[in-house]
């Protein structure tokens, strides 16, 4: 979103000397606008997946139907128009300590960069954690979507997990943050 976000205004005094000697300020006032563009281009999560959720098959999942993932959660963004947009993000547990992660904005689902074709047909990304539930990796390392195109823009968001506070422990499901910039 591009708004004026700060007006700076200037203040120049011009001294000018008349015949008599005497100082006469005459003062300028100089406006410059600056905008700023406001879309999320980050989103920050850190979640515990809980490690007794179901294996699920991955093939058959449907963002219509929970019953085909573990977990869900959702956010606003702000889209480079201004305008907010719902962000979904939907965790599958494929095998005991692999999840795989979808996302939609707005109910359109989103590709991952690099990202492998997940049963939506788009890419998604996949969490790993070792046996103790800590987190081990996301694949890929950086998790960018490539399907957010505007007229003269090509947008995207990156993911960032928090390596050391996703974890995948036997408690609940726990979103313990979910901070995006913009807006």
């Amino acid at each position: 979103m591009k708004k004026p976000l700060l007006v700076l205004s200037a203040l120049i005094a011009l001294t000018a000397c008349n015949d008599s000697s005497s100082d006469v300020k005459e003062e300028v006032q100089e406006t410059q606008e600056i905008t700023v563009s406001l879309e999320t281009n980050k989103v920050q999560l850190q979640f515990n997946l809980p490690a007794s959720s179901e294996v699920l098959n991955t093939e058959e999942i449907s963002l219509d139907d929970p019953l085909t993932y573990n977990a869900s959660v959702s956010t606003y963004i702000c889209e480079p128009s201004g305008e907010q947009a719902l962000l979904h993000i939907y965790f599958l547990k494929r095998e005991p300590q692999k999840w795989d992660v979808y996302y939609s904005l707005d109910d359109d689902l989103l590709d991952i960069d690099g990202g492998v074709i997940g049963g939506t047909g788009q890419n998604k990304a996949t969490l790993e954690f070792d046996e103790l539930g800590n987190f081990v990796r996301q694949v890929p390392y950086i998790l960018n979507t490539t399907e957010l195109q505007y007229p003269e823009k090509n947008y995207s968001i990156e993911f960032d997990f928090y390596s050391d506070s996703t974890t995948n422990l036997d408690e609940n499901f726990t979103a313990k943050n979910l901070d995006s910039n913009g807006c």
